[in-house]
């Protein structure tokens, strides 16, 4: 991983993302979930594969995403849960980009937050 690394190679996740989780940050976060749900009995390769179907998730998203799950399901959450979950959280905190208007463009596509930073900037530049 260290030659990959030097050779600008990053290690991907199985869905093809950059992995962005470290196994402690994982371990840190998932554990409180499996000891909340015992009768679960979760295997030591059950768990490594939450992490390894994971990993693509940064630290904080995913504490956000497992809390979420777990206010949301009677029962261990599950990866498809967890990953619902992000994904909602990650929805709700990238406006889409609008006209002048107010209304939304065809075709939307998300604002990353430093393209949200941009547009405020010019905006704010425009009014004055």
């Amino acid at each position: 991983m260290t030659n990959e690394l030097q050779q600008g190679r990053h290690e991907l996740a199985p869905n093809g993302n950059p992995v962005r989780l470290t196994k402690t940050d994982a371990i840190r976060i998932l554990t409180p979930m499996f000891a909340l749900f015992p009768q679960a009995k979760m295997s030591e390769t059950a768990i490594r594969q939450y992490i390894r179907l994971l990993q693509d998730i940064p630290a904080d998203g995913l504490q956000q995403a497992v809390d979420a799950a777990l206010a949301e399901s009677e029962w261990l959450p599950t990866v498809a849960l967890i990953r619902k979950c992000y994904m909602s959280l990650i929805d709700r905190s990238r406006p889409a980009i609008t006209e002048d208007d107010g209304s939304t463009l065809d075709g939307v596509r998300w604002l990353l937050p430093h393209e949200q930073r941009e547009l405020r900037e010019r905006r704010w530049q425009d009014e004055e």
